[in-house]
């Protein structure tokens, strides 16, 4: 990815490392791997937003087409994170497949689906996990995980799900 936008010239003009980040990042998107923005930006030292602004960038003149990224590639990661156990993560692994099948994870933030469908799950099964590790394993806001939760009632109601408050 950087040698293409090296090639078109996009990288003049512009901080070498920032276009590198956001290359690590394009290719990450192309190739599966669930990292996030912030990850990228955290460990090239950079700040989100300048990185997006790069990401954007690159991907706009290099003509990329990005697939819309599965928050089913985050359950595991968060959950490991925050301590759930496996029940909990095959539960929300099911209610996010349901909400994918609902269309409800279109134009929400991966990681805050992924976070809310194992806090639902958690919920469902009376699991002890705190919306706060939950949160905090996301790199999400806990108004965030209360937010796409509303959301994905919809899908637990849908596969037969006891409701939960």
């Amino acid at each position: 990815m950087y040698r293409r936008a090296l090639n078109k010239g996009l990288v003049r003009g512009r901080p070498i490392n920032g276009m590198v980040a956001a290359s690590t990042y394009a290719a990450c998107r192309l190739t599966d791997v669930p990292r996030s923005l912030s990850e990228i930006a955290k460990a090239s030292g950079m700040s989100r937003k300048l990185l997006a602004h790069y990401y954007r960038a690159l991907v706009r003149s290099l003509d990329v087409t990005m697939a819309i990224e599965d928050p089913l590639k985050r359950v595991s990661k968060i959950a490991s994170r925050a301590g759930a156990d496996s029940q909990t993560e095959m539960l929300a692994g099911k209610i996010l497949r349901e909400a994918i099948r609902l269309r409800v994870n279109v134009g929400k933030d991966p990681d805050g689906l992924a976070a809310a469908a194992l806090d639902l799950a958690a919920r469902i099964r009376g699991s002890m996990v705190m919306q706060r590790d939950l949160a905090k394993a996301a790199g999400v806001s806990e108004v965030t995980i209360r937010s796409r939760m509303r959301d994905l009632k919809a899908a637990a109601k849908s596969l037969g799900l006891p409701e939960v408050a």
